[in-house]
């Protein structure tokens, strides 16, 4: 698979045939992601417009609550080693 085809959010991984689907997902992550894994408390979810959000390492993270985002803000990568480990091995 094409690394430039490709985007995160949170521990999840989307492909994308082409470019301009790439960069409208990129744009609005929430908007089509669907149910995601809050890196937190592992809950899945759907994220919405008012879901607590942050970057880290140029990836957007989605939370299920404000205190989950708190916790990975104060250690992010305590939270995002999981997927950085799993994404090396791709």
């Amino acid at each position: 698979m094409d690394p430039t085809h490709r985007s995160f959010v949170n521990w999840e991984t989307f492909f994308f045939a082409d470019l301009e689907s790439k960069q409208r997902f990129d744009a609005d992550p929430s908007r089509y992601c669907g149910i995601l894994t809050d890196p937190v408390s592992h809950l899945r979810f759907v994220p919405g417009d008012r879901s607590p959000r942050t970057q880290h390492d140029g990836r957007p993270y989605f939370f299920f609550t404000e205190a989950n985002k708190a916790a990975f803000d104060a250690d992010p990568t305590a939270y995002a080693k999981v997927n950085a480990d799993w994404v090396t091995r791709m």
